[in-house]
């Protein structure tokens, strides 16, 4: 009895973790569709405004459940893993925000001043998912908006119900 006890107590703090982690994802939880992408601020300026992959994801769906990532290549995968990080801007988009380009600013000032260009609420405190079965990460821009960076885009999807 003392031994199931002891052995309740170590895991239950691995528990509440667990707990806690699964319930992070549940914010993203449910659909979500693209409404539109833009040129990445780390992409070449005379980068197309359009090509056939943004014509593709254009209106498509993105579904985040338990069992699987419902969307277009390469969104869509299943037995996801979710993993949910608060980071500040030079965190997200594989840290491409601070990255030199065109002779400007580089490092966390940059990145900083990207991530406000783009929208983010809290630039220093974005929260993204990683879904641990796909290549894409997703970040809250603000309140029922994720975007994504793909192919030297910026695409940005809505909460859908």
């Amino acid at each position: 009895m003392l031994r199931t006890f002891r052995t309740l107590l170590l895991l239950s703090p691995l528990a509440i973790a667990a707990s806690a982690h699964a319930a992070d994802w549940q914010k993203f939880a449910g659909n979500w569709q693209i409404t539109g992408s833009a040129i990445a601020p780390w992409a070449d300026p005379t980068h197309p405004p359009q090509s056939a992959e943004t014509k593709r994801l254009a209106g498509k769906r993105v579904t985040f459940t338990p069992s699987r990532v419902a969307g277009p290549s390469p969104l869509g995968c299943v037995k996801p893993k979710y993993t949910v990080q608060v980071v500040p801007a030079e965190g997200i988009f594989e840290g491409m925000l601070a990255d030199p380009r065109n002779g400007q600013p580089t490092g966390s000032a940059a990145a900083l001043a990207s991530a406000k260009a783009l929208g983010f609420d809290d630039p220093e405190h974005i929260t993204s998912i990683d879904v641990g079965c796909s290549e894409v990460q997703f970040h809250a821009l603000h309140r029922g908006v994720l975007v994504f960076g793909l192919n030297n885009r910026v695409y940005t999807m809505v909460r859908r119900k």
